[in-house]
């Protein structure tokens, strides 16, 4: 079939040929370098996750620690009540309105309260399900192994 061609017909077919499969070899290794690139990507960005799950974890455990010592140094810090009179003479000379007020002679707010009912977060309804997947989340990952240890490379 070639000896019907020239020669210098079938020595260009021939180079072509040549260059179509080195340009097929060069994409061939371009995109196998390309898959592992990716690879390496995607378990680059899993272990990024892993850790980030790890640290969201350990950032919940120390503010619960931190509200926990809160509440402990609050309830150490607030003295037993007794039913005695209050002892503070100041309020008791004031008008019994200012103080259902809550504002001073010179029209400020201030906050009333135990330090305790201060330190405690709020409970509006829009925090309430936010907490309730905390919850969740705790309890899911509670007895779980941290997953980074799958991609530890030792």
């Amino acid at each position: 079939m070639l000896s019907d061609h020239p020669p210098s017909e079938v020595d260009r077919l021939r180079q072509a040929i040549e260059e179509l499969q080195d340009e097929r070899d060069k994409y061939r290794h371009n995109a196998s370098k390309a898959m592992r690139e990716a690879m390496e990507l995607l378990v680059e960005k899993e272990r990024l996750e892993c850790e980030n799950a790890d640290l969201k974890r350990t950032m919940r455990g120390l503010k619960e620690d931190i509200q926990r010592r809160g509440e402990v140094l609050v309830r150490q810090q607030t003295p037993a009540r007794t039913e005695q009179a209050p002892q503070n003479p100041r309020n008791a000379t004031r008008d019994p309105r200012e103080l259902r007020s809550n504002s001073t002679r010179d029209g400020n707010q201030h906050e009333t309260g135990s330090l305790a009912s201060r330190m405690k977060p709020p409970q509006s309804p829009h925090e309430a399900p936010h907490r309730a997947k905390i919850q969740r989340d705790r309890s899911q990952y509670a007895n779980e192994e941290p997953p980074m240890k799958r991609f530890r490379q030792d």
